[in-house]
């Protein structure tokens, strides 16, 4: 499935719109075209009324591709290179995602880096296990009404458990291995 304003890319930073109904959340897919490059994901509200940016979402890293949920409130996203003392011309790409095309979150599901997973039950509750080290793990929940997050946030390998309210996107990003088993 194609949408306005999809797929889209460049080298420098961009802010591009989300081109949605208002309110909804988006699920996009980012990868950089260069394996030492990385670039930072941010949402922004750019509206007549109002412009701002809120917390980061996400940071690439190598060419793999990073699937994310732009929260409902947001209109746009933006793309950056990270870090001012980044250098080259590798490019990046940006692409919607069809809610349809994301994989269900059932049983024990094993992964690396970034992933989204539709979950269509209703109160949900996960065992999840990220295994780097020295970097930031990250286990998020999105409504499908509203987009808006809740999310789990650690540094270093975690252990833990969540509950969710009912259906939604499930965001699962680690730059190590991670376990998510359903209860």
């Amino acid at each position: 499935m194609s949408f306005e304003g999809f797929p889209v890319g460049g080298w420098r930073t961009r802010t591009v719109p989300a081109h949605r109904a208002a309110g909804s959340p988006a699920v996009l897919v980012v990868r950089s075209r260069g394996p030492l490059t990385s670039f930072t994901i941010t949402p922004v509200i750019d509206t007549p009324k109002v412009k701002r940016t809120g917390g980061y979402l996400l940071q690439t890293w190598g060419t793999a591709p990073h699937t994310f949920v732009l929260p409902g409130e947001y209109t746009h996203v933006e793309v950056a290179r990270a870090g001012r003392e980044s250098n080259g011309f590798a490019r990046w790409h940006l692409d919607r995602i069809d809610v349809d095309e994301l994989r269900p979150l059932r049983g024990r599901v094993i992964g690396t880096g970034s992933e989204v997973f539709s979950w269509r039950g209703s109160e949900g509750r996960f065992r999840f296990d990220f295994t780097d080290k020295y970097r930031r793990n990250s286990f998020g929940f999105f409504s499908f009404d509203d987009g808006r997050e809740d999310r789990l946030e650690s540094d270093g390998d975690t252990r833990g458990t969540a509950t969710i309210p009912g259906p939604g996107f499930v965001r699962i990003q680690s730059p190590g291995t991670w376990t998510v088993n359903v209860v």
